[in-house]
């Protein structure tokens, strides 16, 4: 029986009810007219029903019509079509923001079921709204502008994709919740060229655009489209009042000092030709030293800056190796944390890194050959070393400067001494993006599958080496993976012939300074 026999039936059966449920004789005119009315209300809710049935069949093809695009595109592109940032960003946006919509619009009709299975866990508006802050990163360190991420374009390339006038409002909403007041103002801005013909979505970009140019001092763009919403909405009591002080100054965003903007410049390769320069006086060699081992089988070893000293090393994981632990990751990352800097041990989550991590005992039976490997590189013993911290960043995921060194009140620098050395591998090269940069000393590595680079976050005398402050600059196109091996100062015998051997100036200069 189709769902128009079963509507048909329940009317008829209702109208049978009340009749039965009249006095036994024959109903009088009056009765008679009220059942009229009923019927006459089920035949329009009858009607109703028909009309939001075929509302419902036009979003459905819609909704069917965009999914099946997409899917097209996914199937023609492959495993590259993650690897776009816009691409992940309307991935994210069809299983949150448009399945919402769907879904909403089916239980309007008494459609209950949800269109996950119960064994899937979706994205969530969360996870969306961190897709749209790692665009907006990606747009500020390579000066890209919002018209080209509409339109599909990166670095000059033209990707078979664009984002909607509804998308480009939502990531400019999304930017002025984060206080991104910056980002909030190109996106609306752009919003606002390309919504001449939609007066509804006009209204609302300026009622997003005068408040992000109050947070960025600029009083007459903000008086201007102030003006222009209250014209809209002249009966907006809050706003009329926000407007009213409007003079009220905020410190304005990404107020970036020279650090931040170096590691930008380096992350675009701004200093390449200087690098080259300074890489001419660089050695490489085979390591035969450290260990009995590396007499038989050395590692290459490369100079990347010499004082303070860092080392690349190449070929040091095995395929096999690199696919376990990246299984293993899988299934255990979480959101990146940072240490507080307050000395208080507290993690927490800061827009100023995005990645997800997992952790691993540095001495797992698994990996134990990969353990004694670290060991024979670093000369160092991982035995107070930290676990292994996987790291993940997709397009957009990045880590802003910073150094490993610790405060020297967190709770377990007293037990096993702060990070005397770092040492990250790479699982993977990135397509574009995803370079590990050294700002003070203009020292950019970019990440190749298999190895490895190891600094030393100290001087001789223990004290911190700000020279090598980092950044993990964003990842444009493509992934990047790999883990950090942190080493602790205390039980390290051989630290004093290490700063002898690898900074050999710096370890004089504090020998004479005693």
């Amino acid at each position: 029986m189709s769902w128009l026999q079963q509507l048909f039936w329940c009317v008829t059966l209702t109208i049978i009810w009340f009749i039965c449920k009249s006095e036994t004789s024959l109903p009088n005119v009056i009765n008679v007219d009220h059942f009229l009315e009923i019927e006459s209300a089920m035949i329009s809710k009858v009607k109703n029903y028909l009309s939001q049935e075929r509302e419902r069949l036009k979003l459905l093809k819609v909704y069917l019509k965009v999914w099946k695009k997409w899917r097209k595109i996914y199937t023609n592109e492959g495993s590259d079509y993650l690897a776009v940032p816009q691409n992940i960003f309307h991935l994210f946006k069809r299983l949150t923001m448009d399945l919402g919509q769907f879904e909403d619009t089916m239980k309007k009709n008494s459609f209950n079921d949800t269109m996950m299975p119960d064994d899937i866990k979706p994205p969530t508006d969360g996870h969306l709204k961190k897709v749209v802050l790692s665009l907006i990163d990606l747009q500020y360190l390579y000066d890209l502008k919002p018209n080209e991420i509409m339109n599909g374009t990166l670095m000059g390339d033209q990707f078979n994709t664009s984002l909607s006038l509804d998308s480009c409002y939502f990531i400019g909403k999304t930017c002025l919740e984060f206080n991104e007041h910056s980002g909030a103002v190109d996106w609306l801005n752009t919003c606002h060229l390309l919504s001449a013909n939609d007066d509804e979505r006009r209204k609302q970009v300026y009622n997003l655009l005068y408040p992000s140019y109050i947070f960025l001092k600029n009083k007459d763009k903000a008086y201007s489209y102030a003006s222009n919403y209250l014209n809209e909405e002249p009966y907006d009591i809050p706003a009329r009042d926000a407007i009213l002080d409007i003079g009220f100054q905020l410190e304005k965003l990404n107020n970036y000092d020279k650090g931040h903007m170096e590691t930008y410049r380096l992350c675009r390769g701004e200093f390449k030709a200087e690098s080259e320069a300074t890489q001419s006086t660089l050695k490489c060699r085979y390591k035969h030293d450290g260990s009995a081992f590396l007499k038989i089988a050395p590692l290459k070893e490369e100079e990347l800056h010499d004082d303070p000293k860092i080392l690349l090393y190449r070929e040091v994981l095995y395929d096999s190796e690199i696919e376990r632990m990246k299984a293993w990751a899988a299934t255990n990352l979480k959101v990146a944390t940072v240490v507080g800097r307050d000395g208080k041990g507290g993690h927490k989550a800061f827009n100023y890194r995005v990645s997800e991590t997992a952790f691993m005992d540095n001495q797992s039976p698994e990996f134990s050959s990969l353990s004694r490997r670290i060991e024979d590189m670093s000369e160092l013993s991982i035995s107070t070393g930290e676990m292994w911290q996987f790291l993940g960043y997709t397009p957009g995921g990045h880590y802003t400067m910073h150094s490993d060194y610790l405060p020297n009140n967190a709770p377990d620098v007293k037990t096993y001494g702060n990070r005397v050395a770092s040492m990250l591998f790479y699982f993977n090269e990135v397509i574009f993006g995803g370079e590990t940069v050294f700002t003070n000393i203009r020292v950019s590595v970019k990440p190749v599958k298999g190895s490895a680079i190891i600094w030393y976050n100290i001087h001789p005398d223990g004290s911190q080496n700000n020279k090598l402050d980092h950044s993990a600059c964003p990842v444009v196109i493509g992934e990047k993976w790999g883990f950090t091996q942190w080493f602790r100062s205390n039980d390290q015998i051989s630290l004093r012939r290490i700063f002898e051997k690898n900074s050999p100036k710096t370890a004089a200069l504090y020998q004479k300074r005693k």
